[in-house]
């Protein structure tokens, strides 16, 4: 896919609409520290994980850009409730039978979705930069959700926005993810402008916090395989 810059300039609340769907990537690479590293250790996590893998759910695929690493070597389903996304998505894989595109809402419950498509469970499921998107109240829920529809020894990928310990690391953290972001050539009127879109629709919690959410849905093991600044990836296994 040819690459797109990343010039949104939001003017109401965030939205995965059709000009961020031509940009996202870019904006992606800019937006994240670190986000090549992650990439490339969720990979090797996976690769280096159970050897039965066959299956992959990845929860809020957007343009399917985390599906791209592990098409070739197992089915993967991806799901996303923003179309602009999905439509890139479906663009990329046009030629590859091993990938299935669906419009899906996490919240409505994978069972629907295991039925539609024929299958009772996974052995990889990913979510990068997704749950932090939705409603609090539903966090629980969607990742019992998730652990009832891993196979026996499944992988769990989660990374998130996390907030700081306290509010001074909290705040020592996030300006200097707008550092960054402003290294990367972000403007400063371009950084507030998301900022201020954003609230209200990426609510991000403490690590702790999603520790504690992924024990209640049932798993024992979990270990942080990548953080930078205000994010950070965990794997969990069933």
């Amino acid at each position: 896919m040819e690459k797109v810059i990343d010039f949104v300039q939001p003017k109401g609340k965030w939205k995965f609409n059709e000009e961020v769907a031509k940009c996202f990537d870019n904006m992606l690479e800019r937006s994240i520290p670190d986000y090549q590293n992650m990439r490339k250790l969720e990979k090797l996590i996976i690769n280096n994980s159970v050897s039965n893998k066959h299956t992959l759910l990845d929860i809020g695929c957007s343009n399917g850009i985390n599906i791209d690493d592990f098409c070739n070597d197992m089915k993967c389903y991806g799901i996303d409730i923003s179309e602009p996304m999905l439509q890139q998505a479906r663009e990329r894989f046009v030629k590859n039978n091993n990938v299935v595109i669906e419009q899906f809402n996490v919240l409505t419950g994978l069972n629907s979705l295991c039925g539609k498509i024929g299958v009772e469970g996974f052995d990889i499921i990913t979510s990068v930069l997704t749950i932090q998107f939705t409603p609090i109240e539903y966090r629980q829920s969607i990742l019992s959700d998730i652990y009832n529809h891993l196979n026996k020894n499944g992988v769990f990928i989660f990374v998130e926005k996390i907030l700081g310990s306290d509010n001074v690391i909290n705040n020592m953290l996030v300006k200097s993810y707008y550092d960054i972001k402003s290294d990367n050539g972000y403007s400063y009127d371009a950084i507030n402008r998301k900022k201020k879109s954003l609230e209200g629709v990426l609510v991000p919690v403490t690590s702790n916090w999603n520790r504690d959410l992924l024990k209640q849905a049932g798993f024992t093991k979990m270990e942080t395989f990548w953080k930078c600044l205000n994010f950070e990836g965990i794997v969990a296994l069933k």
